[in-house]
């Protein structure tokens, strides 16, 4: 059973196919108004990438929730606080010699360097700012900045889905970024339709792993556990 957001995602892009495509394909791509059917596949496309680009985004957000309310309640390090941490892109450091920063202009930061909650919490604001503001696109190096950091191990990840989100990323900034009688050549509404589905086909995986991040943490593995 897929996660209640990747139904939205998907029922939001079945929207957008009634919204923007024909109701029945010509196989043959003759329609009578080609210019227009071709300006709304594309729009279709834009759309749709954004619908999977803000999925991937919430749920790795919600991810990041869960891992911090694991630690805040239950003192539980999970796999993604832990994935957190280690591509946070902070320097794994020694702890230092005194509790008490030895310097005023240390006191910001001073609280990092002793409490791995701190840490964590450090970690998840970075993460959370870069996915909520400098994420910008659902390509592989997109994907893998969002995924692995919140505890998607590799081989979780379908290598044909990111050739396919590959080939999509691209083929949206070619709509977003190309004179619109150019963007229009060669552009088939059942083609678009197509793309969308297999990544939404593929994306169930990636929502089932992510689902199994947000599982109640097990007390057993509690920092205060004997």
């Amino acid at each position: 059973m897929s996660s209640p957001r990747y139904q939205e995602m998907k029922s939001n892009i079945r929207d957008l196919r009634g919204c923007l495509l024909p109701e029945v394909f010509d196989p043959t791509g003759n329609y009578p108004d080609l210019g227009k059917v071709s300006t709304l596949a594309l729009s279709f496309r834009v759309l749709s990438h954004a619908e999977i680009e803000s999925y991937i985004e919430d749920m790795a957000i919600a991810a990041t929730e869960t891992a911090w309310k694991a630690w805040d309640r239950y003192g539980v390090v999970t796999r993604t606080a832990l994935s957190l941490l280690a591509f946070c892109g902070a320097e794994m450091s020694l702890p230092p010699e005194t509790l008490q920063p030895k310097q005023n202009n240390q006191e910001k930061t001073w609280k990092e360097r002793i409490d791995v909650g701190a840490k964590l919490r450090g970690a998840i604001k970075s993460y959370n700012n870069y996915v909520k503001r400098k994420n910008h696109g659902i390509k592989e190096e997109n994907i893998l900045s969002i995924l692995l950091p919140i505890g998607v191990r590799p081989e979780e990840i379908n290598q044909t889905l990111l050739i396919d989100l590959n080939s999509f990323g691209e083929s949206r900034g070619l709509a977003a970024h190309t004179n619109s009688k150019r963007a229009q050549q060669g552009v088939d509404p059942k083609s678009e339709l197509d793309k969308v589905l297999a990544i939404l086909d593929s994306l169930v995986e990636i929502d089932s792993t992510i689902e199994n991040l947000f599982k109640k943490p097990r007390k057993s593995f509690s920092k205060t556990s004997s």
